[in-house]
């Protein structure tokens, strides 16, 4: 997550990692930046294997589309998710990072 904000945020831009908390059983790391933010016609494809957006491929700064996918399966396989929280194109992209407390 951290990697792909970096890559997709302009010289200029931030990006801001914050830990917090999802009730009581699971803690959550967000992960904002200010970067190219995501298409509304790609937002229900970004968790797929391979699949980059369409911005993002015009931006040709490298990436092979599965970063998300596995940073999900991981995520789930510990009884966790990651979810995509919000996007402005062109300004940024939130997502959540959830993990139980104890297993």
């Amino acid at each position: 997550l951290i990697e792909n904000a970096i890559r997709y945020t302009p010289e200029g831009g931030f990006v801001e990692v914050w830990e917090g908390s999802i009730g009581t059983e699971k803690i959550a790391v967000y992960v904002r930046d200010t970067g190219i933010g995501i298409p509304d016609a790609d937002r229900a494809n970004i968790f797929e294997r391979f699949f980059r957006s369409s911005n993002a491929i015009a931006k040709e700064n490298g990436g092979n589309g599965l970063g998300l996918n596995i940073a999900r399966t991981i995520a789930t396989d510990h009884g966790g998710d990651l979810n995509f929280v919000s996007n402005t194109k062109g300004i940024g992209t939130t997502f959540t990072l959830s993990l139980p407390v104890a297993p």
